[in-house]
Formats: C-alpha cells, structure tokens, sequence
C-alpha cells in the first residue's frame, strides 16, 4: 500500500473539517493578538507593544491588548499573511481569519505526516499509517489548530521534523528545524540538550548543532530590532514575565495556588521557577537511562510543562504526540488518557467552545464574559479545571515514573465499588451536614450584635465568628481522631479511616451550609460572603463548590496521601529511638508506648 493511498484520502478530509472551521473560529485573545499584530507588523512598527482595536478586522471588543511574548517569526508570518490579504483586495475579515489560520492547519496535518515517518522508520508501516490517521481525526488537534489558531501545530511540526531528519542522520538540517521552533515559541529551547545528551555524535559536530540551533532565533530576533529600530524593552518584558510567571493556573501541579492567590514571596518565588529543576531532572533521566530522544523529549515536556506556574492545554500537544510515537501497550492507555483529561479541560476552561464563535457573534464573546465572572457556573468550571489539572499532573506523572496508567487505575477501582460499600459514608456525610446545619442556624439565632460578632478581636486577631468556626471545625476533627483511635486498626488503615472521615467533613460542612440556608429561608447557593477565619471569606457558594470538591479529591487520592504521610512516619520513626512495637503496619494506634 503506498503513502498516497494509504493517507491521501484522510489527509483530504481532515483538510477539509479544518478548513470548513477555520474561518468562523478564533480564540477571542490568543487569535485577537494575531489579527491586530498582522496588521501592526506589516508596516514595520515594532510588534512588542500595545495592540489597538483594528476597526472592520477585530472581533474582540478590547481597546488595547498585550502582544506577543515570543521571538518576532509569528509577527513576521501574520504580516505576510495580512500582505496577502490585501493583495486580494481587503475582502471580508472572515478571508484574512481563514489566511491567518492556514500556517496551524497545515502543519496540524503535517504533524500526521512526520508521525507515519517517523514511526516507518522502526518498520511499522501499519502502525505508523494508524497513528497518522488518528491525527488527523484527533479533535483535540483540530480544535487547537482550526478553531483556538494556535501556533503550537507549528512547533510541533517543526520539532518532529528536528527529530526525523536526527534520526536518519542529517544532524545540521535538524539543528536549522529546532532553531526556528525556538524562532517561533521559546519552549522548544528546552529540546536542545536533549539532541546533544542521548546522541553519540562528535564533540564538534555537536557544538556546530548547537551553534545553528541558536544563532537561528538570536540573529533572527536581532536583526529586525537593528534594522527597523525596535526598541527592547517590550521583548525583554515580555520574555521575563513568560520566565517566572507571576500566576498560577492551568493543567500543571500548581492549579490550586490560582485558587489560594498566595502572596508574593519567597514560597512563590521559589514554585514560579520550580521547572528549572524539573528540566534538570529529565535531563540526568535521560542521561542516566540513555534514553532514545522521543523518550527524552516526551519526559522533558511533561516535566517543564506540569512544573510551570501555568501550564496552557494546547501544551498538551506535544506529550500527546510523543506519546503516540512510543507505540501500543500502556502507553496507549496513557495516551487515552492524557487526551481525554485534556479534551475536557479545553471544554470547560472555554466554556464548552462557545467563545470559539466570537468572530461571527459579539453574543459569543459576551456570553463567555458573563458566565465566566458573574454566573452561578463560575465555581463550578473553576471546580472542575481543579479535578482535571490534578488528574492531568498524576497521569503525566505516572508516565515519567513509568507506571501503570493512573486514570485507568482509579476507573477500574471505581468500577469494583459496590452500592452498600457507600452506604456508611453517605449517612456519615448526612449526620454530620445536619449537625453542622442546625448547630449553624442555632448559633446565628444567639448572635445580637452581628457588627461585634463579624469585627472583634477577641483572640490573635480573630473575631467571635472566626472563633466559633474554628471550634466547629475542631469538635468534628476531635470526633474523627476519637473514631479512629477506638477503631483499634494499625497505622496504615488508621491513617486511611482518618483521612476517609476528614474529606467526608469537607464534603458535610458543603451540605450544612445548604441546610443552614434552607433553615433560614435564604436563597441556596447565593454569593453572599461568609467569613471563614480572620478576614478571610468567600461566596457561600464558592465555599459549598470547593469543600465539596476538595472532599471529592481527596477521596480519589487518598490511596496516595496515605502512602504520603506513611513515608513521613516511617522516616520520622527512623530518626528517633525506636521502641518496641512491632511493625509499623502492625502497631495499634491504641496501644501503649
């Protein structure tokens, strides 16, 4: 079967649902910077500025946006995408959006393309003509490049032709085609070591690699500032804030900060720049296994891009990818699972794509606006991005640590519950919910100044309201330490009935709140604050969203919070004299010392 017959025919379709989606679609702030710095870069004025509204061609209402954070090639390739549009003679803006995103959409099916290659090159010729076709199907990709206009189909594409053209032994063509990877996005940077540390070319031939993989996007990034008279400052802002984001968020370890809004200080100083030991960390890894250099780059990608402050789901791309290169078995499994967790985090964080269609109606853009500040589905989506960036980071993670898929695991221990295993928890939770809701709608009964209850400080600065939740929270916590010690079970089942019964009172002081409110007469789930402790406080249906969810996933990982707090005991207990009590899984926590 040749290639053509092979792959032509779905390389025409998938050309053709891409190309059916890319004029109408566009990410209203990723795409919006495209389509105004199109514009601005065309006539040679620097594009690490300010962007204005670019009258009869923007689709976002915004007077002014940031630009670019990345080398000057993508505002190179818009200008010359907006050339060609005029040379058409300015038509409708639905024209340049579909000009604009014709760069994505090829190289999205060319991604298809190196993936046969690449994967033919292992003899798998059957293989290889099943992942490419699954490619070029892959929502996920298709989303990506045709609708959101990303640039990341490009430099995927550009780094699986660095990998190809390695393999079969043209080491300087692959060294030119990682360069403008770098030219394009900056993260492809973190790849090069990679080539030079899995690979056993000649010391000189590895420092002309590097050499051409560098001069590319630094004499290219130049050039222009020399030539057209660029002022630095904007690129150099630019690429600092990408270096140590300021905030958190996206599918990476650190989503749950977004939630917290931490100070700035050393803590998170210190995490913004946590993916410099990362990378440091896949490197040995591939050194020390002598890794094959798709193996080395899938580690490194996950690595960098789950210990950034923020991690964007079309990064997903390259994992997903390297992932499908690796071939069958678990990987496959991993592959499954990494693509669904981030299909549905791309839903949800974009509003089930409704924003997407925001170059065909202002009534898109102002719908996603609205639901995503001011409706009730805001701690909901907020909610759910926490379940999947924190599914996302374990599955990732256990496919550094070369484990069994992680989601695959949790599903099928899922499926093993039986209904009468949940019946205890669920009257547990309903106890507790209805002891909190009335010891609440009691309480508030008692309370006469509300002025003095919210803003004395009756104790290091807490109020009688902060004190009263800090008891309510410790007369339950009293009574699960209370359970667990006359449960007479060892220390791991102790710690893991502990652990079961605190997220069930997540979950219960949720359920009370609404009970609270219905006992009042209150509308449930309203955004009136409540304060927790100090000055602390959030919308009583924030709180109710969280600690439910909170509960949820410390449930799901409870298993490994378990195994977590065990390590610390047993290191503990081995830096101090032991006494003897037998085993650590054999020890009652009743027992005495």
């Amino acid at each position: 079967m040749s290639f053509l017959n092979g792959l032509g025919k779905p390389l025409l379709v998938g050309l053709g649902i891409r190309e059916l989606l890319a004029p109408w679609t566009g990410h209203p702030f990723d795409f919006e910077i495209w389509v105004r710095l199109g514009v601005i870069a065309q006539s040679g004025a620097n594009p690490y500025t300010l962007l204005p509204y670019i009258p009869n061609l923007s689709f976002s209402p915004y007077p002014w946006m940031t630009s670019i954070s990345y080398p000057p090639l993508a505002a190179f390739i818009f200008a010359a995408t907006y050339t060609v549009y005029q040379i058409l003679g300015s038509p409708a803006p639905f024209v340049y959006y579909f000009l604009l995103k014709q760069p994505m959409v090829i190289s999205d099916l060319l991604v298809a393309v190196f993936l046969f290659r690449l994967i033919s090159l292992r003899g798998d010729a059957t293989g290889a003509l099943k992942i490419a076709r699954l490619w070029v199907y892959f929502p996920f990709a298709i989303i990506v490049s045709a609708m959101w206009g990303a640039l990341d189909p490009i430099a995927l594409l550009l780094i699986l032709m660095s990998l190809y053209t390695f393999e079969i032994k043209k080491p300087y063509l692959s060294a030119s085609l990682l360069g403008l990877a770098v030219y394009l996005k900056l993260m492809p940077i973190v790849f090069l070591p990679l080539f030079l540390i899995v690979s056993d070319l000649p010391m000189r031939t590895k420092a002309v690699f590097t050499t051409i993989a560098l001069v590319i996007p630094i004499v290219g990034t130049l050039l222009p500032f020399y030539l057209f008279d660029w002022n630095f400052s904007g690129i150099y802002s630019a690429v600092a804030y990408q270096g140590a984001l300021p905030l958190f968020g996206g599918m990476g370890v650190f989503n749950s900060l977004s939630l917290l809004t931490p100070p700035r200080g050393f803590a998170t100083s210190f995490l913004s720049i946590a993916w410099f030991p990362a990378l440091l960390a896949a490197y040995a890894y591939a050194y020390g296994k002598k890794a094959k250099l798709a193996d080395g780059l899938l580690i490194t990608v996950i690595l960098f891009s789950i210990f950034r402050p923020t991690m964007p789901e079309q990064w997903a791309l390259y994992p997903i990818a390297f992932l499908l290169l690796k071939g069958d078995g678990e990987n496959r499994t991993h592959f499954l699972a990494i693509s669904g967790i981030a299909t549905a985090y791309l839903a949800i964080n974009n509003l089930l794509l409704v924003r997407f269609f925001s170059p065909i109606s202002v009534g898109a853009f102002n719908w996603d606006q609205s639901v995503d500040v001011v409706s009730v589905f805001s701690e909901l989506r907020y909610a759910l991005l926490l379940v999947l960036s924190t599914a996302f980071s374990a599955e990732a993670l256990s496919i550094v640590l070369a484990k069994h898929s992680f989601l695959n695991a949790k599903l099928k221990s899922l499926r093993r519950i039986r209904p009468r295993e949940v019946t205890v928890p669920l009257a547990y939770i309903a106890v507790v919910s209805l002891a909190g809701g009335f010891l609440d709608f009691t309480a508030t009964k008692m309370v006469t100044d509300w002025a003095l209850a919210l803003q004395s400080n009756v104790f290091l600065g807490l109020s009688w309201l902060s004190l009263y939740h800090l008891m309510l929270v410790s007369v339950f916590e009293i009574t699960v330490l209370l359970i667990v010690l006359f449960s007479r079970r060892n220390l791991s089942d102790s710690i893991s009935l502990f652990l079961l019964l605190t997220f069930l009172n997540f979950i219960a002081s949720g359920f009370s709140l609404i009970l609270y409110r219905a006992l009042e007469g209150l509308p449930v789930l309203s955004s009136v604050a409540i304060y927790l402790a100090g000055s602390s406080s959030v919308t009583e249906r924030a709180f109710v969203v969280f600690a439910d969810t909170l509960g949820v996933l410390g449930i799901f990982y409870l298993n490994e919070i378990r195994s977590l707090l065990l390590f610390v005991v047993r290191r503990a207990t081995q830096a101090v004299p032991q006494t003897r009590l037998g085993s650590d899984n054999e020890a009652s926590l009743s027992a005495p010392a």
